[in-house]
């Protein structure tokens, strides 16, 4: 999904006063030149010319108490809009509708469904994005998710935007977050399977939160998989779903930790060509070592990130606890260097905060 930052601030400052009134009448008021426009015989969904103006608009379309009024994007299966709700326009929603081209598939109609009824198994979760509600219009043979608007900016587009990475310490705390997220997802019986930047929201509280459940699996469907499917982005998947064998909690940790990488020094772990050879000779052979590829860092960090990708999954963290406890004792070493960032500042306070708090209890 595409939430990119100035979409965030577009949205934000644009005035829906009135506009879903109109819409109730099946009018839509041209931004440009406010002429009212009959979509009554209008397919929804698609964009059209204002009649007078020439401007294009999106036909807006009703699903449940959400209108569905704006593009934003499209993510690996459907399309995502904006909705506003009916009775309040204020309230928004992200609404992912399976495109045109999609709709006489059925296997992407339950592709969704599925990924819309887990999504909901989580309930609220600070670090996950929450699932609304979902349906399928059997008349129109059309699957909808209508999900929660996380207003924030997509973890790889802050990646990009920073091409030496972020700095260590900040990239602890993110770790933090997204491991916060994924044990949930397992204590709620599923695994993630499909972590990379693009998954990851930072909100405006500069906490991570985890979107799109497309390739969540039960752990024990995970771990007895037998599709010659292999899904998912390779720059990020572990080796044992590339070999074919079953996955565990672990398979997400190697994710987190080519994430983090990433995060740190801009670039993902692997290149394109590297990785081709890798997966070639069935993750055979040496690679170079995590350390030369993150010089000058926190020895704690280097081992962190080097100990979450290990080919061998048994040479991973073998508990969520025992990753906690490594980042816990690489903050304390971190927290002893004088930081400029403000946002790193930020963190590390209510970090010390939270420390303090458990320690009361």
């Amino acid at each position: 999904m595409s939430f990119f930052k100035s979409l965030i601030d577009f949205v934000k400052h644009e005035d829906y006063d009135g506009r879903i009134e109109k819409y109730e009448q099946l009018i839509y008021p041209c931004k440009k030149c406010k002429t009212g426009i009959d979509i009554s015989q209008t397919p929804p969904l698609l964009m059209e010319h204002c009649p007078s103006c020439q401007e294009l608009f999106l036909v807006p379309m009703q699903i449940e108490d959400w209108w569905v009024c704006q593009p934003l994007g499209g993510g690996g299966m459907g399309a995502v809009y904006l909705g506003r709700h009916r009775e309040n326009a204020d309230l928004r929603a992200a609404v992912k509708v399976l495109q045109a081209s999609e709709q006489t598939n059925e296997m992407f109609l339950n592709l969704l469904l599925e990924e819309a009824r887990i999504a909901t198994e989580f309930g609220k979760h600070p670090l996950l994005s929450q699932v609304y509600t979902y349906g399928y219009n059997e008349q129109d043979n059309e699957a909808y998710m209508i999900m929660e608007f996380i207003e924030g900016t997509r973890f790889d587009k802050a990646i990009g935007d920073n091409e030496a990475g972020i700095n260590e310490e900040l990239a602890m705390y993110y770790l933090l977050d997204i491991l916060s997220g994924l044990e949930y997802m397992f204590q709620c019986g599923y695994l993630y399977r499909d972590l990379k930047p693009e998954n990851l929201i930072i909100r405006e509280n500069n906490h991570v939160t985890l979107v799109d459940y497309g390739l969540c699996m039960t752990i024990n469907d995970a771990w007895y998989n037998e599709s010659e499917d292999i899904m998912g982005s390779p720059l990020y998947m572990p080796p044992e779903r590339i070999r074919g064998d079953g996955e565990d909690f672990r398979a997400d940790l190697y994710a987190l930790g080519m994430v983090i990488f990433h995060a740190m020094t801009g670039a993902p772990y692997f290149s394109q060509t590297e990785l081709m050879k890798i997966i070639q000779r069935q993750w055979g052979g040496l690679r170079v070592q995590t350390k030369f590829k993150l010089p000058k860092r926190n020895e704690k960090v280097i081992e962190i990130v080097d100990t979450l990708i290990s080919v061998d999954r048994d040479a991973r963290y073998q508990s969520y606890h025992d990753i906690r406890y490594a980042v816990h004792a690489a903050l304390i070493e971190l927290h002893k260097k004088k930081v400029d960032c403000k946002v790193t500042m930020k963190r590390r306070q209510e970090y010390i905060n939270d420390c303090l708090a458990q320690t009361q209890k």
